[in-house]
């Protein structure tokens, strides 16, 4: 009888690209991870590990090693670096439907037309992740407003001290169900566009990007300055960058915040006032 061949062996295509949570790990050669509920793999899967906490090793894409059980398997190659608890998730590493092949006795005989159908069926795993250098992994739109209202999304007093201070801030989400999660190779282009306000005076003022990541203090995005050398500045601000992650952490992260900051050059504090509409966007590009 027919039987379906998805690719990457036989990962259950009913699954798709539905995150599963993961409970524990273990700090083992091989690493075993243990799934909330039934995962469904087989031997020789290709599978994504991500945001998985103490147990970092365990994130990233692996094959299943072995013969799995409904909630566990091993991950091929994989050394633990900890016991790992109930964070994270793994993705089947399925990237196309599962197509159905004839067998022997069929009308037509499997010989003449499995490979050519495997064929095809294996480029597709490996062509999703190397064409380029780099592969558009998630577009957010981490915080916006189309009010035409003046309401204020930050606001703050910026002294003439030569540094730049932080005027609003939005943390950066995932647009689906999963936690947020940044390797130190990620490259994050940033789009950002805001009514900005700023007080009298003649003064050489700027504002610009900042990020922070894992709970650390706002740092600014290099490339993303725009000066401001106005008497009573009220303008529309477009700012973009490129922000490069390992410019700010070293390894994995797991949550960042984007920020607008304010710059005086001037004789006496200024305030800035980032006022509706705003808009922050982000395309966040993962290396081949």
């Amino acid at each position: 009888m027919s039987s379906t061949y998805s690719g990457n062996g036989t990962s259950p295509t009913s699954l798709g690209y539905t995150p599963i949570a993961i409970s524990s790990s273990t700090n083992a050669t091989p690493i075993v991870v243990t799934t909330g509920s039934a995962h469904g793999f087989s031997p020789g899967d290709t599978v994504v590990v991500e945001n998985h906490a103490v147990n970092t090793n365990a994130n990233g894409r692996w094959v299943v090693l072995a013969t799995p059980t409904g909630t566990t398997f091993s991950l091929a190659g994989s050394t633990g670096n900890g016991v790992g608890g109930a964070t994270g998730y793994v993705i089947d590493y399925n990237v196309g439907p599962a197509i159905t092949i004839p067998s022997d006795g069929d009308d037509f005989k499997a010989g003449a037309f499995n490979p050519a159908y495997q064929a095809l069926e294996d480029h597709a795993p490996f062509l999703y992740e190397r064409v380029g250098a780099y592969r558009l992994y998630t577009i957010n739109r981490t915080a916006h407003s189309d009010a035409i209202d003046q309401g204020t999304v930050g606001t703050v007093s910026v002294p003439n001290t030569l540094t730049w201070t932080t005027i609003a801030t939005f943390a950066y989400q995932w647009s689906f169900a999963r936690n947020i999660n940044i390797y130190n190779t990620d490259v994050l282009l940033v789009q950002a566009s805001a009514f900005l306000v700023v007080g009298t005076g003649s003064n050489v003022n700027a504002i610009a990007l900042g990020a922070a990541f894992n709970g650390g203090s706002q740092t600014l995005v290099s490339g993303s300055a725009k000066g401001i050398y106005q008497v009573s500045t009220q303008l529309t601000v477009n700012l973009s960058a490129t922000l490069y992650a390992s410019d700010f952490t070293a390894s994995q992260s797991n949550s960042m915040v984007l920020s607008f900051m304010g710059y005086n050059a001037g004789v006496s504090s200024q305030t800035f006032t980032v006022e509706n509409p705003y808009h922050v966007n982000v395309y966040h590009y993962r290396a081949n």
